[in-house]
């Protein structure tokens, strides 16, 4: 067990041979930056076939992200110091790139989702708010699943949400499967507002 940061380890060279990512990729369609195939630290590459837990802290967000939840969450195995190509003007290439680097990293491991709410959450629905977010104290929730679609369009219906206009959900259900409709009915229902 150890630490490790994927910026220094790109940084420093040690990563995956960009086509041996890009062979394993390749039941989904090319993603829109190819260096995401060149940024696999060698080390986590080692452990391939076993499973990636993206364990999300809960945040509302602002446009386009609305909710930051599991998928949203692998957006930071692109190596830094700033991802702002990935965002594109206006965010415009935001979802596109949240979904690409799930390409990636679903193609190399068994990723499971967690959505964190046990102690904190932060809620922010403005930009503003998503800068400095109030924060809802002891939810005492854990949400996870091992379909993180449906884990997510299940979270942000419980908030209020619709998925189908969430971009990035809509397009993550497009290429890695939907979300059952009657499940999303019975969140809806249940009243629950966790955060």
């Amino acid at each position: 067990m150890g630490y490790l940061n994927v910026t220094e380890e790109v940084w420093a060279g040690r990563v995956v041979e960009p086509g041996v990512v890009r062979k394993m990729a390749d039941r989904y369609p090319p993603v829109l930056f190819e260096e995401m195939y060149a940024r696999v630290p060698e080390k986590l590459f080692e452990l391939r076939g076993g499973t990636f837990l993206s364990l999300a802290k809960y945040r509302l967000n602002h446009e386009p992200i609305v909710v930051s939840l599991s998928l949203k969450n692998l957006f930071g195995m692109i190596p830094g110091p700033g991802r702002s190509r990935f965002h594109g003007e206006g965010d415009c290439r935001l979802d596109q790139s949240i979904v690409d680097i799930n390409k990636v990293y679903r193609s190399i491991f068994d990723v499971v989702g967690m959505v964190d709410g046990v102690l904190t959450a932060s809620i922010g629905k403005t930009a503003e708010e998503a800068i400095r977010p109030q924060t809802a104290k002891n939810r005492g929730l854990l949400l996870g699943s091992r379909d993180c679609v449906a884990l997510d369009a299940t979270v942000a219906t419980l908030e209020g949400r619709d998925p189908g206009k969430i971009g990035y959900l809509k397009l993550a259900a497009s290429l890695f499967g939907g979300w059952d409709e009657a499940a999303l009915g019975e969140a809806r229902r249940s009243g629950v507002r966790v955060f």
